[in-house]
């Protein structure tokens, strides 16, 4: 495939409603990092550049909505504004800020079209919770054991489980399983 404008590392990658694929962000391990967007098309091979986020991101997550659009949150550098990505419109727009700045932290579409975010750096407990219809944030269950770079995945009865990662102890076997509120 084509190569990407720039080179990344920590960025995301999101397939979006129409077949092409959001790559944002990314960066240096340590900084600086980029707000820099772009789509690739893989029918003609192409990237082409789309509107940059607002702020720069790294070890952020990118979830694709009900509606097509991108939800974008967190980031190191203690990045606490959420933004939302239209590809029709080539626009983003404020999601609002979450409560904790995260980074290195887990985000999961809900069966009710809500995103279930959940750890970071700084091994957060606390989970919330966006509505994009509302756009608004809410307190999600919280974890039982602080943790970063670990794996979430919804399981098809609603509830989110969450599994390794680094906690206080270092890696760790765990898992916990969260209702959606």
């Amino acid at each position: 495939a084509a190569p990407m404008s720039e080179k990344r590392i920590n960025h995301t990658v999101t397939l979006l409603l129409d077949g092409k694929v959001l790559v944002t962000g990314g960066g240096k391990e340590d900084g600086p990092f980029s707000k820099t967007a772009e789509t690739y098309d893989s029918g003609t091979d192409t990237w082409k550049t789309v509107a940059p986020m607002t702020v720069s991101r790294s070890f952020h997550t990118a979830t694709l909505l009900e509606d097509g659009r991108v939800l974008v949150v967190g980031g190191r550098g203690k990045r606490m504004l959420a933004e939302l990505y239209d590809p029709v419109t080539d626009v983003w727009s404020s999601a609002g800020e979450t409560e904790m700045a995260r980074a290195e932290h887990n985000a999961v579409l809900l069966l009710d079209g809500r995103v279930l975010v959940t750890g970071g750096l700084g091994l957060i407990t606390e989970s919330e919770i966006y509505d994009p219809v509302a756009n608004e944030w809410s307190t999600g269950s919280s974890l039982k054991i602080g943790r970063y770079r670990s794996s979430t995945v919804l399981l098809s009865d609603g509830r989110v489980v969450t599994c390794g990662g680094i906690g206080p102890d270092g890696i760790l076997a765990s898992s916990e399983v969260l209702a959606s509120r």
